[in-house]
């Protein structure tokens, strides 16, 4: 429906606060697509250091993630243009509609066409954030067993080659962007609005990164002009893809007194030698 249709030869403003005005999450009742008709918001499901997640009315597998005034103050130009071109990636690449991603597909905005977020799926499955502590894996997913968890992986690793087959990078790969749907056993991709993309040539940054997950390459670099690539994905994957199957241990942990980001720029990994990190 028209939920599906941009608007043509429509530029939308970004919502941008009074100053000093604080929107409350309450006020967000509805939004309004491109086409400047009006879907109604349940109640606030969750909220984030960017944003606030609404439930669409009417439609349960539908989110709507709409954007903190501050948020759009500082950066909302830039976000915008970046969910414009993530929303194109997706009508010209079916392939990103069939995989475990919530994928931004449309704007939303408010009653005066000033731009405020986007919609996208809901995500199936638990948040892996647990996967830290082996205690909260047995409490958020019971009876999950090896051989589920490796399958899930190996699809998580198809889905990411899938990306960067259309130039798409994940950049900020850790524990708090993942959920696992046990009943499927596949790992879901949030915040994707995050991703690194390219659309005609331009390419659109990753500006976020946890220190612990970047790729030796990248550590210490200003994340917002880094261009992020299959090799640095798969760097921070392999990390993720350590702790989820070692109980939250990171590969590159503290040993003698280094931090983690120290050891990732030196290369010492203490697991399997009995021999000081690094030194081979």
């Amino acid at each position: 429906g028209a939920l599906d249709r941009p608007m043509p030869g429509k530029r939308a403003r970004v919502a941008l606060p009074p100053r000093g005005a604080c929107r409350e999450e309450g006020q967000h009742r509805q939004v309004f697509d491109a086409t400047g008709r009006a879907v109604a918001l349940w109640p606030l499901l969750a909220k984030g250091g960017e944003g606030s997640v609404y439930p669409l009315a009417g439609r349960p597998n539908v989110l709507v993630k709409i954007y903190h005034p501050a948020k759009l103050a500082q950066t909302g130009i830039r976000l915008k243009a970046k969910i414009e071109a993530a929303i194109i990636l997706r009508q010209r690449i079916p392939e990103l509609s069939q995989l475990p991603l919530a994928w931004p597909q449309l704007a939303v905005f408010d009653g005066q066409g000033n731009w405020l977020g986007y919609a996208m799926r809901w995500a199936q499955g638990r948040p892996i954030r647990g996967f830290r502590n082996p205690a909260l894996v047995r409490r958020d997913f019971p009876g999950l067993g090896r051989a589920l968890l490796a399958t899930a992986l190996c699809d998580l690793i198809e889905t990411v080659k899938v990306l960067h087959r259309h130039q798409i990078c994940l950049g900020d790969i850790n524990l708090d962007n993942f959920l696992l749907d046990m009943a499927n056993g596949r790992f879901w991709l949030i915040d994707c609005d995050s991703f690194q993309l390219t659309l005609d040539n331009t390419r659109y940054p990753c500006p976020v990164g946890q220190e612990s997950m970047i790729s030796p390459e990248h550590q210490g670099q200003d994340l917002a002009s880094v261009q992020r690539t299959p090799e640095s994905d798969t760097f921070s994957l392999t990390v993720l893809v350590f702790m989820v199957l070692m109980s939250g241990r990171h590969p590159f942990e503290h040993v003698g007194g280094s931090r983690v980001a120290g050891n990732i720029r030196q290369s010492h990994f203490p697991y399997g030698q009995s021999i000081r990190p690094g030194s081979q």
